[in-house]
């Protein structure tokens, strides 16, 4: 999956969700991770 900007667009059409949620759930993955 990518992380610029066309492949967060694409993830979100696939998810049929708003950019911003796949932002916001990628950032909480991230912070997971820690």
């Amino acid at each position: 999956m990518a992380i610029n900007g066309s492949g967060i667009r694409d993830t979100a059409r696939v998810l049929h969700s708003s950019p911003t949620t796949v932002i916001e759930e990628l950032k909480k993955i991230h912070i997971c991770k820690r």
